[in-house]
């Protein structure tokens, strides 16, 4: 290789060995292309020529090992090596396995199969499943299981939604206050104090809610005081609270 120091005579190295590798077909500007037959079959009677019967065991022996290689063309690979394959990648993106380039690829590869997978209904399991799930469309445990079994099918099913909420931390609900003698007289002590008009729009042939002026959960020690209440129809309440959608449903619903 030329100095450095002459560019020149460096640059007509470099042209040089680009175009060997150019025409042997190696070198980065090979990176996402293929060899054609002509330079593949080259390739193949140049390593049969250098490679041992030794070096090919050994060669052999290492790709059974590893789990790689043609000898693995239609066959499953042992659970052993599947789980230090998933233990080596666990935590790692395709990035950090297969470098930048290749992850774009691989990515893909996996999102085409997955999408095969959610619409191939062409599998005799996929179409025995499709066919249970049309039959039981629409149908009560009873009506699919029996009288007794619907029981013990429903029970097995409440126990499972109930586990998935083991261990999580759940949100406070409101008390159930609303069906009580004091929410009760409190609203209706609300509704008399402003005649049964909305106290925002004015209407009153309409139906009417009895808003909190401090909030429910964030003061409760208000929740029963008639001057902490206003009376305001089912729209000025949907737009006091734009946050709760089963108020603005209810809203919509009454508009129709």
């Amino acid at each position: 290789m030329p100095s450095p120091k002459d560019p020149q005579k460096l640059q007509e190295y470099k042209d040089k060995m680009s175009r060997i590798a150019k025409e042997r077909g190696y070198g980065k500007w090979m990176t996402g292309k293929k060899a054609s037959e002509e330079t593949l079959a080259k390739m193949s009677l140049s390593q049969k020529a250098i490679i041992t019967d030794a070096e090919r065991e050994r060669r052999s022996a290492t790709a059974k090992k590893l789990g790689y290689g043609k000898w693995m063309l239609g066959r499953k690979l042992s659970e052993e090596t599947c789980q230090k394959l998933s233990l080596k990648r666990k935590g790692k993106t395709y990035g950090e396995i297969y470098g930048e380039e290749r992850a774009v690829i691989e990515s893909e590869k996996r999102r085409s199969g997955n999408l095969g997978k959610v619409k191939n209904y062409s599998s005799q399991e996929s179409k025995e499943r499709l066919k249970s799930s049309l039959i039981r469309t629409g149908k009560t445990y009873s009506e699919i299981y029996g009288a007794e079994q619907a029981i013990i099918e429903s029970e097995k099913r409440s126990l499972g939604h109930l586990k998935r909420w083991e261990g999580k931390e759940r949100k406070g609900c409101r008390d159930k206050k609303n069906g009580e003698t004091l929410y009760k007289n409190w609203r209706f002590s609300v509704f008399e104090r402003d005649s049964y008009t909305c106290k925002n729009c004015g209407k009153t042939t309409i139906e009417l809610h009895a808003h909190h002026i401090k909030s429910w959960a964030g003061y409760p020690e208000f929740r029963y005081d008639v001057n902490n209440g206003i009376t305001l129809c089912i729209f000025c309440h949907s737009d006091k609270h734009p946050e709760n959608s089963a108020l603005k449903r209810m809203a919509t619903k009454y508009a129709e």
